[in-house]
């Protein structure tokens, strides 16, 4: 078995496959495998997170080859719902896709996390927390427009991440009354407490093929409010119970769903509640079961 990325002729042709799981159709390498496993006769399992909300600009070219790409599997992957809805879409037997959720080591953070501030927020203000880049796509200055809809001042935005829009959205923010943090980048394992503190993680996307960061949050307990243009939405997010999904277009609806957070009329699960169910349904193992058994579909077919 190889994951295919970046130059693979001399591990193509100096050594022999039982199964090739591939990702990027969009990568010359992937298509001389796919050539190879034509003359080799070769299964291959396409692995894939793509989806219908997360593809740029379309054309009848990229559709084809995507098609292609596609058909060529004997079994697929996929990151969770709507990335198999994609591949179905695209060609893929329905009964030989198989789920492999696309995750972190969400044992290991929940590890880091159970150890500080046990769990529960401490800061006098409500925390929301964004981590990821500041680019157009992220869709940031949605969560400030929710945030300014608010009354109360005791709010605290912090921004975790880096960015070409960091100087507009500092300028944007300036007369806020929330108190706002542009922390810049923060490396993985000092990002744990910031989720542990916050009151909420916001990921405000208008493209995302998934958006691990929400993951990683469930992991430490935190709950999430996810916007409806993340992959990992209907996978991921259990709503009233460790967060919600929102109209991407709507900071009306971001706001809402905060100052319901703020005022106690919307709760959620505790954070050990949250945290013990990431584990149960995010975890490595279950994503590792989800490849075992596509290429076990795939040798087999």
């Amino acid at each position: 078995m190889i994951w295919v990325h970046g130059g693979v002729s001399r591990l193509l042709h100096n050594n022999s496959y039982d199964v090739i799981v591939i990702a990027g159709y969009n990568h010359a390498a992937c298509w001389e495998t796919l050539l190879y496993a034509f003359l080799f006769d070769v299964p291959v399992v396409p692995w894939s997170g793509t989806w219908s909300g997360s593809l740029g600009t379309e054309n009848r070219l990229i559709n084809t080859l995507r098609e292609i790409y596609t058909k060529r599997g004997s079994s697929w992957i996929a990151y969770g719902s709507r990335a198999s809805e994609a591949l179905r879409a695209w060609g893929a037997e329905p009964e030989s896709i198989h789920v492999a959720i696309n995750t972190v080591d969400v044992k290991k953070y929940a590890e880091y996390s159970s150890n500080i501030n046990g769990f529960e927020p401490n800061s006098a203000s409500f925390e929301i927390l964004y981590c990821g880049q500041l680019i157009p796509r992220k869709n940031v200055q949605s969560l400030f427009n929710a945030v300014s809809m608010i009354e109360s001042e005791n709010i605290q935005v912090n921004i975790v991440g880096d960015g070409p829009l960091l100087a507009e959205l500092r300028e944007y923010t300036a007369d806020l009354k929330a108190e706002i943090n542009f922390e810049g980048h923060i490396s993985r394992q000092e990002i744990i407490p910031y989720y542990t503190k916050a009151d909420l993680v916001v990921l405000p996307s208008s493209v995302e093929v998934w958006g691990l960061v929400v993951n990683e949050a469930l992991a430490c307990g935190t709950p999430v409010i996810v916007s409806d243009m993340c992959g990992c939405a209907p996978d991921v997010v259990r709503e009233g119970f460790n967060g919600h999904i929102f109209d991407h277009k709507s900071p009306q609806e971001l706001s809402h769903l905060i100052s319901k957070q703020m005022t106690g009329e919307l709760k959620y699960a505790s954070a050990k509640d949250i945290q013990q169910d990431a584990i149960h349904r995010l975890s490595i193992q279950r994503s590792f079961d989800g490849f075992i058994e596509a290429i076990y579909d795939a040798n087999n077919s």
